[in-house]
Order: structure tokens, then C-alpha cells, then sequence
């Protein structure tokens, strides 16, 4: 998935080219080989919203960092997207 195909929808939520809402994840930079780490949070000593860079976060589960929770991206009040985590389902 690229930024392209990315939009925001009248919630605020980001959304795919099919409206639905993109559920990201935590990024762990050592499993994502595809990312160039140009833009990487990470490169700045962690993933806090806080953290100086861009990137912190990818819609690949793959890629996901362990121990985090999935989150939808909604833009807020402040002009700037942060995170609704998503509770999960786990089967007993």
C-alpha cells in the first residue's frame, strides 16, 4: 500500500481506496525490508509520538513490533493524525 492510495475520510480516519478504514501497526524496522528508513522514528531512539521522524507505523502485520496493539490513524483537532487502538479478539 502507498501514501497514494491513502485518504482521509469525512471522520477523519485514513482510509483505503475503498473507503475502508487501514489498520497500521508499531513498526519493528528490523523485520520491514521494504521500507528505505528515510523518514524512520525509530533511526531517533523509538516509536513515541513524541520522537523526532515521520514514521513510525506500517499497515503490514508482518512488520508489526511485538507486544504492541493495532491502531486506526484519525486526523484530530490539532491538525495531525494519532492513533485509536483497535481492541483485539483473541480465541480461547
Amino acid at each position: 500500500m502507498t501514501m497514494e492510495n491513502m485518504k482521509t475520510n469525512a471522520d477523519g480516519y485514513l482510509v483505503n481506496g475503498s473507503g475502508e478504514k487501514i489498520v497500521f501497526f508499531v513498526c519493528d524496522p528490523a523485520k520491514n525490508f521494504l521500507c528505505d528508513k528515510t523518514m524512520c522514528r525509530a533511526s531517533a531512539g523509538g516509536e513515541d509520538e513524541g520522537e523526532i521522524g515521520f514514521c513510525s507505523s506500517t499497515p503490514e502485520p508482518a512488520f508489526r513490533k511485538e507486544g504492541t496493539r493495532p491502531f486506526y490513524k484519525r486526523l484530530n483537532s490539532d491538525g495531525y493524525f494519532g492513533r485509536e487502538y483497535i481492541e483485539e479478539v483473541t480465541e480461547p
